[in-house]
């Protein structure tokens, strides 16, 4: 039984090792963006540095080691985010397993219950919400946080049936390193004592929460050790106004944008945002209701338990804004969606007979395949736009003021140059030798690599017009001295140069290149 049962799980193990690489092969060679590049220069100088305002000596190590073994080489990073993913994708699938063990220790019988935790594994492995923690770079806080709050939590589960201490020790010490990896698992003793209140089948006063108060006690020392480190209890995104808002009405509205990025695909009309979530609250709704009727009492609490456990890893990062035009921010949800796949599989198998059910799980499933796919492509993308324009700014021989405008924040969610950092770009391709840190850096969201920007320069007056940005855009500059944004009309920005010096280049992106537009600096 045991060699069976070691033969279906290696061969599980198998399939999603050959499915991740093969849907994601087409980005084992993207080159770096944007915040992979201040990652990059920080573990240059220190191996466990978490970042400002932030505490992820982990993810921090996890970047150094990988430029310790290959430096320079994206590839490598890659492959471990890619890696850490498929073993995520295999702990869905062994978590749905064993809580699919403990429903069925009641009585009541679960359809092929393999078969549907293969299935919530392979759904949150193919899943396009993931593209951005696995294809970027950046996106192994996400992906490695997740690793190990699913594996302390399937170590929870074992000790919970096998009753043996050395599991609970497993778990203990992967909490402990999901924590400092990423704030994402923060919530992983609440989902512990969820699951002791839903399963154990003592009355409420002869529970044994001792098990469960040692989590609360890790998380704890860690809230501590934060508050020494930074001398407060939130810092990096959550103090940014820009990423967080903790407004209640804020709050509500991102509930209702997560139910719809949880459940639906991205789409540009707000009101069938509105629809999809009325949908997946009248869905959940009925089959509650329907697995009470039926009797199907722990059918209801399994379902009940996996959702409240997705919505409480939501807790972290409700106050962070998410796309729901496009993919952006999918890491986000990335490890909410590992209870939500378990959830999905688990409703569509008990709501549909056998014929239906098989055939919209392919239906499912192959939209998800080309969406994800879809998605692969715009990090592509992305990463050739990256390279190009990090490739041309080293033909700059010297320049003291440099002024880029319509530099892609991203293309079509998949993040090329967001925020400020271009600079770190720089800096780590080490062209700081050659020119100051940029004065002026104008950039936008992108629809195609190949969007078209007007933008034209008048010598005698001083002036440059840019037309043709795609809204939102941002301003990022460090010197006022040399320009004044003069007028700012929809899509269309006046940018007066004040003291342009004799080594002033002046830069712009458009077709998937940076042009030259007007300097006095030598060009190779």
């Amino acid at each position: 039984m045991n060699n069976n049962r070691k033969q279906k799980n290696g061969l599980t193990l198998l399939i999603f090792l050959t499915a991740g690489f093969l849907i994601y092969s087409g980005n084992l060679m993207d080159y770096y963006l944007c915040d992979d590049f201040a990652w990059l220069n920080l573990t240059k100088k220190y191996s466990f540095y978490s970042g400002e305002g932030l505490f992820r000596p982990i993810n921090g190590f996890l970047f150094y080691l990988c430029e310790l073994i290959a430096p320079g080489v994206p590839c490598l990073h890659h492959v471990l985010n890619l890696l850490i993913h498929i073993f995520n994708a295999y702990l869905v699938f062994k978590i749905a397993e064993n809580l699919i063990k403990f429903y069925e220790k009641s009585g009541e019988t679960f359809y092929k219950p393999y078969f549907i935790a293969v299935l919530a594994g392979l759904l949150f492995l193919i899943s396009p919400f993931h593209a951005e923690a696995v294809v970027w770079i950046s996106g192994i806080g996400t992906v490695s946080a997740a690793f190990f709050v699913l594996l302390s939590f399937y170590f929870y589960l074992k000790f919970n049936d096998k009753q043996k201490k050395i599991f609970l020790f497993y778990s203990l010490i992967s909490y402990s390193l999901s924590l400092f990896t990423y704030e994402s698992g923060m919530m992983l003793p609440l989902l512990i004592l969820l699951f002791e209140l839903f399963y154990c089948d003592k009355p409420f006063h002869k529970i044994n929460f001792k098990n469960t108060a040692l989590f609360f006690l890790i998380l704890a020392g860690y809230i501590v050790i934060r508050i020494i480190y930074f001398g407060e209890l939130f810092g990096g995104n959550f103090t940014e106004k820009i990423q967080a808002n903790f407004k209640f009405s804020f709050l509500l509205e991102n509930f209702a944008y997560y139910t719809f990025r949880l459940f639906c695909f991205p789409t540009y009309n707000n009101y069938l945002v509105i629809l999809m979530v009325i949908i997946v609250i009248a869905t959940v709704t009925y089959f509650f209701i329907k697995s009470l009727v039926k009797h199907k009492t722990n059918l209801f609490i399994l379902s009940l338990f996996v959702l409240i456990s997705a919505y409480l890893l939501i807790i972290p990062v409700i106050s962070l804004e998410i796309c729901y035009t496009n993919f952006q921010g999918g890491r986000l949800i990335y490890l909410p969606f590992a209870f939500i796949s378990i959830f999905m599989i688990i409703v569509l198998s008990d709501i549909f007979k056998k014929f239906i059910f098989y055939t919209i799980l392919i239906l499912f499933f192959c939209i998800n395949l080309f969406y994800v796919s879809r998605e692969n492509l715009y990090w592509h993308k992305a990463s050739v736009i990256s390279e190009n324009i990090i490739n041309e700014i080293s033909k700059i021989d010297s320049c003291e003021n440099l002024i880029i405008i319509n530099l892609p924040d991203n293309l079509k969610g998949a993040y090329i140059f967001r925020y400020s950092t271009f600079d770190n770009a720089i800096i780590f391709k080490k062209y700081d030798k050659h020119f100051a840190v940029s004065n002026l850096i104008i950039t936008h969201d992108i629809n195609d690599e190949d969007d078209p920007v007007d933008v034209n320069f008048n010598k005698k007056s001083g002036t440059i017009i840019v037309s043709g940005l795609y809204l939102p855009y941002y301003i990022l500059e460090n010197n006022s001295s040399i320009f004044k944004i003069d007028k700012i009309i929809g899509n269309r920005i006046s940018i007066f140069i004040k003291n342009s010096s004799p080594k002033t280049t002046i830069l712009y992106y458009s077709k998937g290149h940076l042009n030259y537009l007007e300097s006095v600096c030598n060009i190779k």
